[in-house]
């Protein structure tokens, strides 16, 4: 979310709620919602039933996050996946591998896409990673973010 405020350039109003976190851009175009998900049966139902309430105001797509530097999926997390999915047909499931900066990033991609029965998944890096290696001229190796238009895309147009 953070990184998508900067991209845009627009101002997230952020309201603490008991299941999620709402930030609302400053223009009141969009809302995104942050649904921390602790591992385990119980807080995985809670986690589907606030997403299954969302849903019923007009969510239309969930991003789930997994971070590139662990590199796996849980079978629960694959389930919750699952469940939206079969549950809730209007609303779309991407899942959107963060801190991408390594290059075995690929190889993960495949894995994570093996475990959920081909679930769109798109590498990205929302904030520059600097790498602590230095070029030739020993300037310091940064990434530059990316993914976050290809994420915006299936958001809003699906694709």
């Amino acid at each position: 979310i953070e990184g998508l405020e900067a991209r845009e350039g627009n101002k997230y109003s952020k309201i603490e709620k008991k299941e999620y976190i709402q930030y609302t851009d400053e223009r009141n175009r969009t809302a995104w919602f942050e649904i921390g998900i602790d591992l385990g049966k119980e807080n995985v139902e809670k986690a589907l039933q606030t997403v299954e309430n969302l849903a019923k105001e007009g969510l239309s797509t969930v991003i789930y996050c997994i971070s590139a530097t662990s590199g796996r999926i849980e079978n629960i997390e694959r389930e919750f996946i699952q469940k939206i999915e079969r549950q809730l047909s209007g609303t779309r499931v991407i899942i959107a591998l963060t801190m991408c900066y390594r290059d075995n990033d690929r190889k993960i991609i495949d894995e994570i896409k093996k475990v959920t029965d081909q679930a769109t998944v798109i590498s990205t890096l929302a904030k520059e990673y600097k790498t602590g290696v230095k070029d030739r001229r020993g300037n310091m190796i940064i990434v530059e973010p990316f993914g976050l238009d290809q994420v915006l895309k299936y958001v809003f147009e699906g694709r």
